[in-house]
This record gives C-alpha cells, sequence and structure tokens, in this order.
C-alpha cells in the first residue's frame, strides 16, 4: 500500500512539474511572438517611402561643410532589382565623420538582412546629422523617423539608422549609430 502512494505522488508531482513546464513554454512563445510583432510594426513604419511621393525632410546640416555631390553608384546598386543586400554593399565610398569606429559585438536585432554599428565619443548631436548629410553625399534621401532613428533611400537601397545617445555596449563611447538592411 505505501509503494502504491509513493509512486502516485510521484506522478503527481511529475504531472504538476510537466504542467508548470509547459506552461513556461507556452508563456515565453507568446513574449516572443509579440516581441517579433512589435518589431516588424517598428520596421514597416521605418521603411520610408518611394522616392518622388513627396517632398521629405531633410536632417540638420552639420557645423561642417560636406560636398553635396552625390557619389557613383555602388556596384550593387546596378547588379539588379534587389537593392543592397549588406550594409557595406550599401554604404561604399563612405567616410565616417568624427572618428566613427565600427563596433565588433552587437546583438542581433530582429527583421534586417545584416547591420553593422559604429560608435564615437563625439556627442549624438553633432555626429547623428554629420552621418545623414554623409549618406545624402553617397545619394541617398534621408527621412528623420523620429528624435532617434532615420531612413535611408536611394534607388532600390533602403537603410535604417539608429542613434543611441546611451549605448550599453561601447563603454568608451558616447553615442553608437547602428545601420540595418531591412527585409
Amino acid at each position: 500500500m505505501i509503494i502504491v502512494l509513493t509512486y502516485l505522488v510521484a506522478a503527481l508531482l511529475l504531472g504538476a512539474y510537466i504542467a508548470w513546464f509547459v506552461y513556461r513554454y507556452r508563456r515565453e512563445q507568446r513574449a516572443k511572438a509579440a516581441e517579433s510583432q512589435q518589431s516588424d510594426q517598428l520596421l514597416q513604419r521605418a521603411t520610408p517611402p518611394p522616392l518622388g511621393a513627396s517632398p521629405l525632410p531633410t536632417m540638420p546640416s552639420a557645423s561642417r561643410a560636406v560636398p553635396t555631390t552625390p557619389a557613383a553608384p555602388s556596384p550593387s546598386a546596378s547588379a539588379g532589382e534587389r537593392g543592397a543586400r549588406t550594409v557595406a554593399e550599401a554604404l561604399s565610398g563612405i567616410s565616417m565623420p568624427h572618428d566613427l569606429v565600427p563596433l565588433t559585438s552587437i546583438a542581433a536585432r530582429p527583421g534586417v538582412l545584416d547591420q553593422v554599428a559604429f560608435s564615437s565619443r563625439v556627442p549624438p548631436d553633432v555626429v547623428g546629422p554629420a552621418f545623414a548629410d554623409e549618406l545624402e553625399r553617397l545619394g541617398f534621401v534621408v527621412t528623420p523617423l523620429d528624435e532617434t532613428s532615420l531612413a535611408a533611400r536611394r534607388e532600390n537601397d533602403n537603410l535604417v539608422v539608429y542613434i543611441d545617445p546611451r549605448p550599453a555596449t561601447a563603454t568608451e563611447a558616447t553615442v553608437v549609430i547602428e545601420v540595418c538592411v531591412p527585409y
């Protein structure tokens, strides 16, 4: 009789543990799905409108003079209808303003084909407009999305740029600029 009761209690405990584990797993899956849906909605809002759809506002200019002649399109731009698949292809020929240097490790951002982050000790209100000016020099049409992000479009190339004034990933940096190629 005691052996039967022991097996019954063990089975109840095992069943409760399995039910708890399934509950936690499903809760985590719902949270991931909600986060993914939010990211998708942000990326849809971040994708710039087609060129010529409406006049686009521009970022304020930096105090330094930047040539306004667009650079020759990169080889990837003429490679077909797909546009740039990597940030390196899209930013070919860029001169990094204010000593922006690449970060070697960044968290993967959902909903993007490629992403690269740059850091600098220059304040964001200086390096952000300078980076936008450099994108315009490369022939991109720059559209501010909010105070910390912008969209850039050139023919079939689309970029989303996030400016993080208080980066958690670079201890010595004042600002991190993350450039993404969305799906």
